[in-house]
């Protein structure tokens, strides 16, 4: 029920950001809190430096976090914003918050979001993950650490791994990731 908007600069994918579709409950809405959504995505903007999204202090990310996951039904790339911001004040509550109104819009997990909300990757429930590895580049350094599975393919891909906002492999790392969407692996 969205259409994905990507812009890619010289380091790979450096934003993302979704609308809801036409057909969708959410396209009113989203029309009618356009200037908000602006608003928050600046907001986001602002929190990203040398391709991390980070913020300074607790405080400060509590509250960014606070107003970013307004727009999370809108854009689903708000909320993974805020799980972030949430889990760098290490405010595990909103980040389980977070989780559980994606969930129910979207009826998935975001990869990030999950692992961000546990310690240790918890085991496999009735929602499936998406994608199959993190969203943010980031959230890489967190793999081993929360014991987060990847597929083969990207364990195998993990040093074509562009310096991005967002996950993005070398040109070369193309074929071998076509290749595990049609085999099913992705």
């Amino acid at each position: 029920g969205y259409i994905g908007h990507i812009r890619i600069d010289a380091e790979g994918m450096a934003s993302l950001s979704y609308v809801p579709a036409d057909y969708t409950s959410r396209a009113d809405e989203a029309a009618g809190r356009r200037a908000e959504l602006d608003r928050l995505r600046a907001a986001a903007t602002l929190a990203l430096e040398q391709r991390r999204f980070s913020i300074s202090d607790p405080w400060t990310a509590d509250a960014l976090a606070s107003a970013i996951r307004m727009g999370k039904a809108i854009d689903p790339v708000l909320g993974l914003y805020a799980a972030y911001a949430y889990s760098e004040s290490g405010n595990d509550t909103m980040i389980k918050s977070v989780s559980d109104l994606m969930r129910d819009d979207l009826g998935a997990d975001l990869f990030d979001v999950r692992m961000l909300l546990h310690r240790h990757w918890p085991a496999p429930t009735e929602l499936p993950v998406t994608p199959s590895c993190p969203l943010l580049t980031q959230g890489w350094s967190l793999l081993e650490s929360r014991a987060a599975p990847l597929p083969p393919v990207l364990v195998a891909l993990r040093p074509k791994l562009l310096d991005a906002l967002f996950t993005t492999f070398d040109a070369g790392s193309g074929d071998a990731l076509f290749d595990a969407i049609q085999a099913g692996e992705l």
